[in-house]
Parts: C-alpha cells; sequence; structure tokens
C-alpha cells in the first residue's frame, strides 16, 4: 500500500497514511508500482528533518501539517508525552510537526511562527543551532530535537 501524497510504503492491512491522513493506494495514480518506490522513498527518508514546533491538540497540528502539504511541503506530527509531574497526574500529549530542514525558512513563512516571540521574555536565548540537522536545540539538551545528534557537555 502506497500514500498518493507522499509516497510512503506502508505494509498490507494499513489503509490510511499516519503522515498525510489520506487513503493509501495499491498503485499510485502515475502508474507506476509499489516496486518502483525504494528509490523514491530512499531520497525523501535521506532528508533530514526538524522539529519546527509543538502543538496542545492534534487539530491544530493536522492543519499546519494540511497547510504544508498544500503548499508541496511535506511534514509529519510525531506524539511524545508530556512529563508528569507526578506519577498520578494523567498522561498528556503534545504533538509535534516535523518538516525538512531545507523548508524551514518556507514553513516559518506559511505557519507564521516568529521565533524571536517564543524565546523566554528576558530576551535571552542560549539555544543553538545543530550542526546535523540546522534544528533549535535547547542550552542544556543532550539530543538534538531534530535528528537525535548528541551532544557532549
Amino acid at each position: 500500500m502506497i500514500c498518493p501524497i507522499c509516497e510512503s510504503e506502508y505494509r498490507p492491512g494499513i489503509t490510511r497514511c499516519a503522515t498525510c491522513d489520506v487513503s493509501l493506494e495499491e498503485r499510485r495514480a502515475s502508474g507506476s508500482t509499489a516496486a518502483d518506490a525504494p528509490a523514491r522513498l530512499a531520497d525523501h527518508a535521506a532528508e533530514p528533518l526538524a522539529t519546527y514546533c509543538g502543538f496542545l491538540a492534534l487539530d491544530d497540528a493536522r492543519h499546519s501539517r494540511d497547510t504544508l502539504r498544500r503548499e508541496g511541503i511535506p511534514s509529519e506530527i510525531v506524539i511524545r508525552d508530556v512529563e508528569k509531574a507526578r506519577p498520578s497526574d494523567p498522561v498528556r500529549e503534545e504533538y509535534w510537526l516535523r518538516v525538512p530542514v531545507r523548508r524551514l525558512d518556507a514553513v516559518a513563512r506559511l505557519l507564521g511562527f516568529d521565533e524571536h516571540e517564543a524565546s523566554d521574555e528576558d530576551g535571552e536565548d542560549d539555544s543553538f543551532a545543530c550542526s546535523a540537522c540546522g534544528a533549535k536545540v535547547g542550552a542544556h539538551d543532550a539530543t538534538c530535537p531534530g535528528c537525535g545528534q548528541r551532544f557532549e557537555d
């Protein structure tokens, strides 16, 4: 099964693309078959992704992903558990949008996220760009949120 938008390949039994939220097809509309997919998938999969921004509601993340899709920018939604203050707290999720590093400027223009508005109120921002993928990394992060690159102290 193949996604007609991002061309991701899924195992039999899966009916919707997890990234694009569309129905999967046996064959792509262009007439190519699943056997043609590995080269295209390898190109797409090899492109480094960066975590662009987080959302508290899945609908907000989907809306942003749909906006990017209409402009031909691939993206994926990653679901993470929010750290609980106490073990008795209910589990909450947050939704992160990951996009190709080379398209970060276009994504920022389309979604309107202003990195400077999101920085700390005191104006100090000790974050840095990951040398592997370009994602924004917090000063105290041990790994890159975009690619998982480990940093030494």
